[in-house]
């Protein structure tokens, strides 16, 4: 079964100010770890027949066994806390 994951292209710098010129002050900010396999990344590229060819290529010569293995990569996932500024809770 796969479900397919969402994209939102921001980057640190971007999202902060995004909350910044909304009125948040940021309180934290974590990166956040992923666990993935190279057989999900090498599913995941096979669905854009023309981006990284290379690396397609690359994780086709890896054995299947490997390529079951989770890795820990910091891969965009953001966790971000924040405060509305002059916020008066009722």
């Amino acid at each position: 079964l796969y479900i397919p994951e969402h994209l939102f292209s921001f980057s640190h710098r971007n999202i902060v100010q995004l909350l910044e010129k909304n009125g948040f002050d940021i309180l934290k900010f974590v990166t956040q770890p992923k666990y993935m396999t190279l057989d999900y990344m090498q599913g995941y590229l096979l669905r854009y027949p023309n981006g990284i060819g290379f690396l397609r290529s690359f994780l086709s010569l890896i054995p299947s066994v490997l390529k079951r293995i989770p890795i820990l990569l910091y891969v965009g996932q953001m966790t971000i806390f924040a405060k509305k500024l002059n916020y008066e809770r009722k």
